[in-house]
């Protein structure tokens, strides 16, 4: 409908120029994705400065018992998903 000829030739070269302005090329892309990395790493590492003090490379006891904390986490946290999976899915 954009490219078909119609009674106002003029309205349909604005459209036309405002569409091929409006195109993402590959530079845009690559940008963006540049944008995100960073994004995602400054989240990153506040993320891990919330868990963990690593300002002065030295733990403190309950710095020590939220790491074994996440430890077994990170040993049981599975099994409980698949039991609770299993649960859910019996239901």
């Amino acid at each position: 409908m954009l490219w078909m000829k119609s009674a106002y030739p003029v309205m349909d070269r604005l459209i036309k120029k405002t569409i091929m302005a409006n195109k993402f090329t590959f530079a845009d892309a690559k940008k963006r994705i540049k944008d995100l990395e960073n994004q995602v790493e400054a989240a990153s590492k506040k993320a891990g400065n919330i868990i963990l003090d690593t300002s002065d490379n030295m733990f403190t006891s309950k710095e020590l018992n939220k790491i074994k904390f996440l430890e077994l986490w990170a040993i049981l946290g599975p099994f409980i998903g698949l039991v609770l999976g299993f649960v859910i899915s019996a239901l």
